[in-house]
């Protein structure tokens, strides 16, 4: 069996990724955000997330079980108010992840939006990003 591209040149690629350093630089870049109460979490390794709060119009719907998909009381101004600010919070998400991937074109990332909890009886909803980096197992090529 021969692998494509030796060990030692794959541990020395790993070592030269300086993770703090990235994960510092996502943190720089998400200070905004940080600082109105997203969250940043790193552990070490070769990946972090950073969560963030999107407006809703949801609330808890009493008469059935679950959340009504929003309610504005007829005030279809309040439902344009509502995407008109997160539609700003996803354009300054871009900002940032097109700032990371200009400093770290190989940096990879996924997001998602989901309902987190309820509070004063509105149905409060979240983002998260996942960013990794360091070379996946995948693109190492085994030859037989």
């Amino acid at each position: 069996m021969e692998i494509i591209g030796n060990m030692k040149h794959l541990r020395k690629y790993n070592e030269s990724v300086d993770n703090n350093e990235i994960s510092d630089y996502i943190k720089l870049v998400f200070a905004d955000f940080i600082d109105d109460g997203s969250d940043f979490e790193y552990d070490g390794g070769k990946e972090c997330y950073v969560n963030f709060d999107l407006n809703t119009l949801h609330k808890v719907n009493k008469k059935l079980t679950g959340f009504s998909i929003g309610t504005a009381q007829g005030q279809v101004e309040d439902f344009i108010k509502n995407t008109e600010k997160n539609l700003e919070i996803y354009k300054e998400i871009e900002t940032c992840i097109n700032r990371i991937k200009d400093k770290y074109p190989d940096i990879r990332y996924d997001i998602a939006k989901e309902p987190n909890y309820e509070h004063n009886g509105k149905i409060l909803c979240y983002g998260m990003i996942e960013f990794k980096w360091g070379k996946l197992m995948k693109d190492i090529v085994i030859r037989p």
